[in-house]
């Protein structure tokens, strides 16, 4: 699979500023306007890297410098960022995403790559092609579910729920990921109860 970056300029939301093996942390260009919880997102470069948003936050930019209330005389959230225009150069939305696979010689690979994303990478949304592609096997799902991919039962259930939502046969999705997560949990049935009904399987 060969992606034309040029093609994904309006895709481009944020870079990375923190970097590892398994995760990245990036920053958003827009204050709040991060991809959702248990979104795909992709980068370039030697390695392009695949991963699943697992956390969001939006903090000052100046650590020392805490945000105070601002709206007592003011009617709606809204007014205090209009009678504030500085507040969006004051602060920072940033989210965490776990690593789940790379594009090596034209083939998604689902297993961590050999180096993690620079600094400075820029960090895109992954279109419907790109996220149907990748969901053609679940083989990455026993990395999202490892111990060390941070990543929590709901935000992969919150991917597998988006994906499904894009694939062209949704009931034959969630059956096939029901029975990955089967052999998975198979001795925590507590555990996989709760998966199969938030993916409504």
């Amino acid at each position: 699979m060969k992606t034309d970056i040029a093609n994904l300029a309006n895709q481009r939301i944020a870079e990375i500023v923190e970097s590892s093996s398994t995760c990245f942390t990036a920053n958003c260009y827009q204050l709040y306007e991060s991809p959702q919880l248990g979104a795909l997102v992709q980068t370039f470069g030697d390695y392009p890297t695949f991963a699943i948003v697992r956390g969001i936050s939006t903090s000052p930019l100046d650590p020392t410098r805490k945000p105070v209330a601002r709206a007592q005389d003011e009617d709606s959230e809204e007014a205090v960022y209009r009678n504030n225009p500085q507040l969006p150069s004051l602060l920072r939305t940033d989210f965490e995403a776990t690593i789940v696979g790379h594009e090596f010689d034209g083939l998604m690979r689902k297993y961590l790559p050999p180096h993690p994303p620079k600094i400075h990478t820029f960090v895109y949304r992954c279109s419907n092609e790109t996220i149907g592609s990748f969901i053609e096997n679940l083989d990455f799902l026993p990395i999202l579910f490892s111990k060390a991919s941070l990543v929590t039962d709901e935000v992969a259930a919150a991917f597998l729920r988006n994906a499904a939502s894009i694939h062209n046969d949704q009931k034959t999705f969630i059956l096939s990921a029901g029975q990955q997560l089967a052999r998975i949990f198979h001795g925590d049935t507590k555990r996989l109860e709760t998966l199969l009904r938030s993916l409504g399987a």
